[in-house]
This record gives structure tokens, sequence and C-alpha cells, in this order.
């Protein structure tokens, strides 16, 4: 039993002492935000809504959200059982 404990516990010490080197320095690749306004407006303008009207369409008659039996209950179709 104390094999075990010391085991795990050697195991959360290794763990606690991995090298994470490469997340402890900044990195060269981080690219600062885009501060030129005058460019994004014009790159963002395409990303916009549009601006013009598209009236609703009527499909015709709206199906109904589920079916009744004649009876007045819901059925499921039975599924094939594969054992």
């Amino acid at each position: 039993m104390k094999a075990v404990f010391a085991l795990v516990l050697l195991a959360l010490v290794a763990i606690v002492a991995a090298d994470v080197s490469e997340l402890s320095g900044p990195s060269n690749e981080y690219l600062p935000p885009f501060k030129n306004e005058q460019d994004f407006g014009r790159v963002a303008a395409g990303f916009g809504p549009p601006r013009e009207y598209l009236p609703p369409t009527q499909s015709g008659e709206a199906a109904p959200a589920h079916s009744f039996g004649p009876d007045g209950y819901r059925y499921k179709n039975p599924t094939a059982r594969r054992f």
C-alpha cells in the first residue's frame, strides 16, 4: 500500500515539475490589432446586412407539426430490432 501511495505521489510531483518552457516566454508570432479605421471600414462594408427589402415568401399551407390517427392518438412507426 505504501508503494502505491509513493508511486502516485511521485507521479504528481513529476506532473507539477514538468517542463513547460514553451509557455513561459512571450510569443513572437502575435500580431497586434489592426488600427487603420479607413481601410477597415472599406473591408467591413462587405460583411454588413443587405440594405434591400425582401418580402416574406408564401409557400402555401404550412405542414402540421404532428399528425394523429383516426382515434386521436399519435403512433410511432415500428422499428425492427436486431439482436
